[in-house]
């Protein structure tokens, strides 16, 4: 693979692929990358790989990147289903402080 022997990434296509793809270039990082489909779910991605020397600089563009899709995805996730995942933490939270209880309660006697 002509040097490019780390990789550094896998994004799904076309965000944030193309936006790691335009990172790289703008910090003059060159790379290779290959495009990868599952079939069956209808998705593609894009691996990414780097020489060993700009490994730092390019993890760092990387973990940016990722910070930005999360912040993104929860962004645009549906009222109800943020609503419903509160419900269910906290109704966890409730059983398992009722068992801590019990478990206390037995160790008493």
């Amino acid at each position: 693979m002509d040097g490019f022997n780390v990789q550094i990434a896998e994004f799904e296509y076309p965000f944030p692929s193309k936006l790691f793809e335009q990172e790289l270039t703008s910090e003059g990082i060159r790379f290779k990358q290959f495009p990868r489909t599952a079939v069956e779910a209808g998705v593609q991605w894009h691996v990414f790989f780097i020489q060993n020397s700009d490994y730092k600089r390019a993890f760092e563009i990387k973990e940016k990147i990722d910070k930005q899709n999360v912040q993104t995805e929860l962004k645009h996730l549906h009222p109800i289903r943020k609503i419903l995942a509160y419900i269910s933490l906290t109704l966890i939270l409730v059983y398992v402080i009722y068992k801590a209880i019990g478990l206390i309660n037995d160790l008493n006697f």
